[in-house]
């Protein structure tokens, strides 16, 4: 099944002074087109390419040059692994570095490999092959953070597509490529000449070995580490060639330059940020990578850091897009700015082109687009961004932080101090980051930057509908606008190199977030396979390729989408799971209904708790639900959903909002749910998700469609049942095709026209009343009446929201509180946030009757 290899050995011919190059014959011997990849045991990215029925390839090796000849007996400690797949018709994807994303989330097993050793050849025992190479001499991608021992290069082949690009997957690490402290000490080291190079390796090996686990062997490890990095200079000064591992300890697999102590790069995008501007920032490292482990469960491909000055930026990565490339923290060119990025920038093709001054980009992340724009625009960069995003930047050469969240706060983002280290400065995606080590958090405000500089917030996302909301719009709603503006959104939001889905309740706001979702699916799927079919077969033509959107807004990408993936979940027979599987079949998704236990909800209440980082009733019930699907998701080997929030608020779609004053009310209500959606059903999506490794987008949040939903006279949001203007009903109108016979319908009839369901009250109305009844077992009416002391005035006002604080102070310390928002709903005197206890709900209608 797999590719054959001419030769099955690489031998090499010395001297080894200058860079020496050997030839790797692939070949199909296949009726099937195969997908191969070149790896190494050392952190430079390998090739990917393609290879038709028949064909072949040559790939050729690069032996790095080293500082002086190993000994005649010497082994070299690195192979060389190929790995190849048919490309059968189910997995006929037009980049290959996409297929091998497929394969490696869905079928692993499927992969063939093949380990070639390599052998270090006498002058007169050379193979024909073996060529010297063109010495690079020093130069700056010879020195860290990642100096590639051995790397590839692919000769395509005649008249077929071949390699797509680099393909990185860390996490397989050949069980021969070592740390520092586990290489062998009999292996030759061709750096033991002694001077600045010795003490370098010295240094390094000193922190390999080291064990973090007081605080003096912490300081000896801070202080190992900066040795390493005033050494680094001095070696890359005394030498002109750039050392090659070939298995030891003094070696320089681990080299490091003043900046980084970063890992393998896998690409994409991180799913969480911790960032700390700190006055010890070396001593401080080990307790950082503590902080960022803390929150691993949100980005599990991949770790990386990078210190300057007195910064450090820790991530855990989620690939979704650039998965070929661009470790995090991201950095320039010359090492000056340092990022790390939690989020997706929607428009990045748009703004690299937009750029005034040449930037050379290092990878096809959307995020790396932030560091030129902050360059050119400084503090207004983030005005700039289309999407949903909180990040970290790091400008060393003015010792200056700059972070800022989303107009909107998808992206869960908090910024603390401590009393105990006066001057610093904390940031992270969760707050269980953050508490052990700060007594001041707060949730980083939406739309706001912070500068260090100034040390100071400030708000940049600033539209009038948010900043003035006295003044009422009186622009008369425009459906095909509306309507057209959301599809853009959608649009926008299906940027991804992994497979994703729609979360699907069977309410009108996701439905139409699905319906889009496979009208864009099919239509991009067709002009995907007519762009392949007028493909030249130019491989650079498929590397550049940028997925996202345009000037055009059209999505650009290679990917063939399969069937759009649709999830629900609910108690057995919940309204919101019957209405899905409608639409589902309406729409031709490929469904999936999960159901869930009230025992199963009960017992992952804590852990809700914990990742959601909340006690608001409203919250917590919808989240559970949501938390377990969430893991189903994973493990399917999904990524990223899109979502539905963000509608009730834009369109006043709660049902207390029948009980507006006026307009003026119902705007301004409208205006406050938006604001405060970062505390809300933003933090219950963006949590749940990412509890799983699962990140998800919310297309009725997108900055655009909000300054057209937002601008909307209210007078037209009003509901008037008698009128038959139920909630929502612009909206609705807006994708009711029933006068456009040219156009096939979005949603059923019944989908489109029904009355809005909470989530928490959809996935079963048991659900509810099982939490109640269990609140009533662990809470007294004594407890009530004698709450904690801590608690100061934030009093629960029922024993559910009473035991929640309980489990969320099993958790957090009683500061932390100060992140929460309870949702109520106003214009009424129910304290119980569910839909059901609305006059209004249906069900009041039908036990009135």
């Amino acid at each position: 099944m797999s590719v054959e290899l001419d030769p099955v050995e690489l031998g090499f011919k010395r001297p080894f002074q200058h860079e020496v190059s050997q030839t790797l014959r692939l070949k199909n011997p296949h009726s099937d087109p195969v997908a191969f990849k070149v790896k190494t045991t050392a952190p430079k990215q390998p090739n990917s390419g393609r290879i038709e029925p028949g064909k072949d390839v040559e790939v050729q090796i690069l032996l790095q040059a080293m500082k002086e000849d190993p000994p005649p007996d010497a082994k070299c400690r690195d192979k060389f692994l190929v790995q190849s797949v048919l490309i059968t018709a189910d997995k006929e994807f037009t980049n290959v570095g996409s297929l091998w994303s497929h394969i490696e989330q869905t079928n692993k097993s499927s992969i063939q490999e093949k380990k070639i050793r390599v052998l270090f050849l006498a002058p007169d025992d050379a193979g024909p092959n073996a060529t010297p190479a063109k010495t690079n001499g020093l130069s700056r991608d010879s020195m860290a953070p990642s100096p590639s021992p051995s790397h590839e290069a692919v000769t395509p082949q005649r008249g077929v597509s071949d390699a797509s690009g680099p393909v990185s997957v860390p996490q397989d690490r050949p069980s021969d490529s070592k740390n520092l402290g586990e290489i062998r000490n009999e292996t030759f080291n061709p750096a033991t000449g002694g001077g600045a190079q010795s003490a370098f390796n010295s240094a390094a090996a000193s922190v390999s070995n080291a064990m973090p686990s007081s605080g003096d062997v912490e300081a000896q490890l801070a202080e190992a580490k900066a040795q390493i990095a005033r050494l680094t200079q001095q070696v890359s000064e005394a030498t002109g060639l750039r050392q090659r591992k070939t298995g030891s300890a003094q070696d320089s697999k681990q080299q490091m330059s003043t900046a980084t102590t970063q890992q393998a790069p896998a690409g994409g995008v991180p799913v969480q940020i911790t960032a700390l501007l700190h006055p010890d920032v070396q001593k401080f490292k080990p307790t950082a990578l503590r902080m960022g482990k803390a929150v691993r469960h949100r980005g599990p491909d991949w770790s990386g850091n990078w210190i300057a000055n007195d910064t450090i930026l820790v991530h855990e990565r989620l690939s979704i897009v650039g998965v070929e490339s661009g470790a995090q923290p991201l950095v320039n060119e010359e090492e000056t700015v340092s990022l790390a990025v939690n989020g997706e920038i929607y428009n990045h093709r748009i703004l690299r082109k937009s750029l005034k001054n040449p930037y050379n980009f290092k990878t096809h992340s959307d995020c790396e687009v932030i560091i030129p724009l902050y360059l050119e625009h400084d503090i207004d960069a983030p005005r700039k961004l289309d999407g949903m995003f909180s990040w970290v930047l790091h400008d060393k050469a003015q010792d200056r932080v700059i972070a800022a969240r989303d107009p909107i706060g998808i992206t869960t983002f908090y910024m603390g101090r401590s009393s105990t280290t006066p001057g610093a400065v904390f940031f992270a995606s969760e707050l269980k980051c953050l508490h052990p080590v700060c007594d001041n958090i707060i949730s980083f405000p939406p739309g706001h930057v912070y500068d260090s500089k100034t040390d100071s917030l400030t708000r940049y996302y600033d539209p009038k509908w948010l900043v003035e909301p006295e003044n009422i719009p009186s622009t008369p709603v425009d459906y095909k606008e509306l309507r057209h503006s959301f599809e853009r959104s959608v649009r926008k939001r299906m940027m991804a190199e992994v497979p994703f889905g729609v979360l699907l309740s069977g309410g009108l706001d996701s439905s139409l977030v699905a319906s889009i979702a496979q009208r864009e699916t099919l239509r991009l799927n067709e002009a995907t396979r007519k762009k392949a079919a007028a493909s030249t077969g130019n491989a650079s033509e498929q590397q550049n390729q940028l997925v996202g959107i345009d000037d055009s807004n059209e999505l650009q990408t290679d990917l063939l989408l399969g069937q759009l993936n649709s999830f629900s979940i609910g108690l057995p027979n919940a309204p919101d799971a019957i209405a899905a599987q409608e639409v589902a079949n309406f729409l031709g998704t490929k469904h999936h209904t999960f159901t869930f236990t009230i025992e199963d909800g009960l017992n992952a209440l804590t852990d809700v708790i914990f990742h959601l980082e909340t006690f608001d009733v409203t919250t917590i019930r919808a989240s559970t639900p949501m938390f377990l699907l969430s893991r189903k998701i994973k493990a399917m080997g999904v990524k990223m959903v899109l979502s539905g929030e963000g509608s009730d608020e834009i369109f006043g779609g709660y049902l207390y909002f029948h009980n507006a004053p006026d307009k003026a009310a119902f705007h301004q209500e409208c205006i406050r749910r938006v604001k405060n959606l970062h505390l809300a059903d933003c933090l219950r999506a963006n949590k749940s998700t990412s509890a799983w490794g699962v990140e998800a987008r919310v297309p009725f949040l997108d900055k655009e469609f909000l300054n057209t939903a937002m601008n909307i006279d209210p007078a037209d949001k009003l509901i008037d049942r008698d009128a038959g203007r139920i909630e929502k009903y612009i909206l609705r109108k807006a994708f009711d095709t029933t006068d456009e016979p040219e156009t096939a319908p979005y949603l059923p009839d019944k989908i489109l026209w029904r009355q809005k369901e909470q989530f928490s009250d959809g996935v079963g109305y048991g659900w509810i009343d099982a939490l109640k009844d269990n609140a009533e077992l662990h809470v007294t009416d004594e407890m009530m009446k004698n709450p904690k002391p801590e608690w100061g005035n934030d009093i629960p006002d029922s024993k559910e929201a009473y035991w929640y604080r309980c489990m969320f102070d099993e958790h957090f310390p009683s500061y932390c509180a100060d992140t929460v928002m309870r949702w109520t709903p106003t214009w009424s005197n129910q304290t119980d946030p569910s839909g059901r206890a609305i006059g209004v709900h249906e069900q009041k209608y039908a036990h009135a009757k």
